[in-house]
């Protein structure tokens, strides 16, 4: 399982360290620098550059591994809005895998404004209907401790470690992964009311939590600082687009019932995200190259008048 060279833990220059800690296990990740001398894990192209490592730590080795063997499926499932694969590593002083260079959400959220955070949500939704409909998997770990950014600030979806195929998922898999999270899992029952007609139901439900739980830090956030300087109509269309955003979680996403939980495919193009202006461009730049001539014409002519709707710091 990944690479099998030993290697020791001094030649790894982790950078802080920061530490997740749930239930029954913790999650240490930090950037570290590729050189020739711990280059073995990952492939030589990535000489020189930094990236992440996750490292799975438990009382109970058993669980560990299992961390490992879960999060193994990054290997195969490959998506914009995931963070990327590299490797694993398997020593008797780490157990854990390496991607590409990401930060934890967190670090962001005191300087978020509300489009991005309508996007950064937008694109995990993308990354959940992947996962639901294309690969057949259920993350089991939806939270702001499992979305990343990587330095263009892109949000990407992270902590595969409870990470199971669809084919898997049952009532007892849920109370396992409730157990699993401890003081971290969501307290609220009706989320781990497990449904086979709607196996992709516990991840949306964890998708509105933590939308909401966003909105509340950007509010948070926002009531501590000074009036925001914008003209008022526009200062009134940020709080609108958060508005929806909420709303879209509570409505669509955090109902009792789990057969009323909007799909996240069909999600992605509820109005809380087509109506957001920095939603649309940063997906049609996403699609740039596959844009005909006339779409493109179109996208210049409007161009000014849409970057005019958006913060001056988010444009910049």
């Amino acid at each position: 399982m990944g690479n099998d060279v030993s290697v020791s833990a001094s030649e790894f220059a982790f950078n802080d360290m920061q530490t997740h800690k749930f239930g029954s296990y913790s999650i240490e990740y930090s950037t570290f620098h590729v050189t020739e001398a711990n280059h073995k894990f990952v492939k030589s192209s990535h000489i020189n550059s930094s990236l992440t490592c996750f490292i799975y730590k438990s009382n109970e080795e058993a669980i560990a591994n299992e961390c490992l063997r879960n999060a193994l499926v990054l290997k195969s499932v490959r998506h914009p809005s995931i963070v990327k694969f590299l490797d694993s590593i398997q020593q008797s002083w780490l157990t854990g895998i390496v991607t590409e260079l990401v930060s934890p959400l967190e670090d962001y959220l005191p300087d978020l404004y509300p489009d991005e955070a309508v996007q950064g949500v937008h694109s995990i939704c993308s990354a959940l209907a992947f996962l639901h409909a294309t690969a057949q998997l259920s993350h089991n770990n939806v939270c702001q401790r499992s979305l990343f950014c990587t330095s263009q600030g892109q949000w990407k979806l992270g902590g595969f470690e409870l990470c199971r195929p669809f084919g898997q998922m049952s009532a007892d898999v849920l109370k396992t992964v409730r157990t699993r999270l401890g003081d971290c899992a969501i307290d609220r029952d009706e989320a781990y009311v497990f449904s086979a007609d709607r196996r992709d139901s516990f991840d949306l439900y964890c998708l509105g939590r933590t939308a909401l739980d966003i909105c509340d830090a950007i509010d948070a956030v926002r009531c501590s600082k000074l009036p925001d300087p914008q003209p008022q109509p526009q200062q009134q269309r940020r709080r609108q687009h958060l508005d929806q955003l909420r709303n879209l979680a509570k409505n669509c996403l955090c109902s009792a019932s789990p057969t009323e939980r909007t799909p996240a495919k069909r999600l992605q193009r509820h109005v809380a995200f087509s109506a957001n202006c920095f939603t649309q461009l940063s997906g049609f730049l996403a699609d740039f190259s596959l844009k005909s001539e006339d779409e493109l014409r179109q996208f210049y002519v409007a161009l000014k008048s849409r970057l005019f709707e958006l913060p001056e710091g988010l444009v910049a």
